[in-house]
């Protein structure tokens, strides 16, 4: 899901946020609707059946507790998300707790550190995420990062050959070629 709204969404926490209250939103109104076929009412317990006797006057009373039990459950795992939405870095670190083999994880932490004017660890993250063929298809961060264009230049060379018409890979190692001083 995270994958997901990171395409739609990009790297904007708020957006992010945005998406998942739409969704939520959604889905509050999708169970509502259930309930009310299910049932005839949207009251939670006609679905389980009748009750005793002594909790029938207090319905209104339960369905309010269940509703604010319901929405304290919710406000403390969006707050629980939101740690982790707060920047780039935390994002990627979550990400990479989940799925630590992420070529794109270890890359866009790499990205966001070096954003944060970090040097030692994007190297370390763009190192760890040229060690997958993927991330070479693309060209990686990790070329991006060092200052050596002669290594820079064989990995975007290497990139291209597994995908020839990558453009990224392309510009990079253009880009390259113009630090080095050749424009032909």
């Amino acid at each position: 899901m995270v994958v997901l709204e990171i395409e739609l969404c990009g790297l904007d926490p708020d957006a992010m946020h945005l998406t998942n209250l739409g969704l939520h939103g959604l889905n509050a109104v999708l169970v509502a609707c259930l309930l009310n076929s299910l049932t005839g009412s949207l009251g939670l317990f006609r679905l389980i059946g009748t009750l005793p006797v002594f909790l029938q006057k207090r319905r209104l009373i339960m369905n309010a507790c269940i509703l604010v039990l319901a929405v304290t459950v919710c406000s403390v795992l969006t707050w629980r998300q939101l740690q982790i939405w707060r920047n780039n870095i935390s994002l990627w670190q979550a990400c990479l707790k989940v799925d630590p083999d992420n070529f794109r994880g270890h890359d866009q932490l790499a990205l966001a550190l070096l954003a944060d004017d970090q040097i030692e660890e994007p190297l370390r993250e763009s190192q760890i995420a040229m060690r997958y063929v993927e991330n070479r298809s693309y060209g990686g961060t990790y070329a991006v990062h060092t200052s050596d264009l002669g290594e820079s230049k064989q990995l975007f060379t290497q990139a291209l050959k597994y995908v020839p018409m990558n453009v990224v890979a392309m510009g990079n190692l253009a880009n390259c070629e113009a630090e080095e001083g050749n424009f032909a």
